[in-house]
């Protein structure tokens, strides 16, 4: 009996070791997936910003844009243009081969990195899709009250502020000024300005430790001009949403 129980004991501890084995090789296996599938994701938006500038750059050629203006008698005036000529014939050297196929390819790039997980282009196409709403936003009424979205772009106009939220929740730098200015705008029923305010003021808020207690918060000062019990309230709930998403 005791030779069967040794017998069952090692064939036991055999067996959870072949399980730890392979639980290890399958999260490793899940690791490199994924770590793949973000290096095609980050590839994919790299093309896309590629592409995109190009395409602003055949449009400002069309439009004979200048390279950009600088006074050339003030001291090093001539340097900068030139500077400023070198780096756009760089530019335009860059995109020689790359046309309209190319500059039709974006959108679906940017999907392709969203998808895989790359928040940069997560964050681009919930911008794109805020500022189509913004432009079709219908027109103000008499009263001055803005007129109701149709029920599709109410619908769309919700998920974009819950998945810029979210984003900011989770301590998108980037996502916060976007949010802002969603928020802000009358194109919601019930537009926050101050909530946007809030995550306006986050954004400039060093993030991975809580903020000091007493110390005034970094760009308070751009709320000069609101009174002294409104500008508290939008420091009050800055504080917090910094707490909730970016003091660790």
């Amino acid at each position: 009996m005791l030779a069967l129980s040794a017998c069952g004991t090692g064939s036991s501890q055999a067996f959870q070791t072949e399980a730890k084995t392979q639980a290890g090789g399958a999260e490793t296996t899940r690791n490199t997936v994924a770590a793949a599938s973000g290096e095609r994701a980050a590839v994919s938006y790299a093309r896309a910003q590629t592409y995109s500038r190009c395409a602003m750059l055949a449009e400002a050629a069309r439009s004979a844009t200048s390279v950009g203006d600088a006074d050339l008698a003030e001291p090093g005036g001539r340097a900068v243009v030139s500077q400023r000529a070198r780096d756009h014939a760089a530019q335009l050297a860059a995109c020689r081969h790359i046309g309209e196929g190319e500059y039709a390819q974006v959108e679906q790039l940017l999907r392709q990195a969203a998808a895989g997980g790359n928040t940069d282009a997560q964050l681009e196409l919930l911008g794109r899709r805020a500022r189509l709403l913004l432009e079709r936003q219908p027109a103000v009424a008499a009263d001055g009250r803005p007129q109701p979205l149709s029920p599709s772009d109410r619908a769309d106009a919700e998920q974009v502020l819950a998945d810029l939220e979210a984003m900011a929740m989770q301590g998108n730098r980037a996502a916060m000024p976007v949010l802002d200015q969603f928020v802000s705008s009358p194109l919601l029923a019930t537009a926050e300005p101050l909530y946007g305010d809030a995550w306006r003021l986050v954004s400039q808020q060093p993030f991975g430790h809580p903020l000091p207690a007493a110390a005034p918060l970094r760009g308070e000062e751009m709320f000069e001009e609101m009174d002294a019990a409104t500008e508290r309230q939008v420091v009050m709930l800055a504080r917090e949403l910094h707490a909730s998403c970016c003091a660790r």
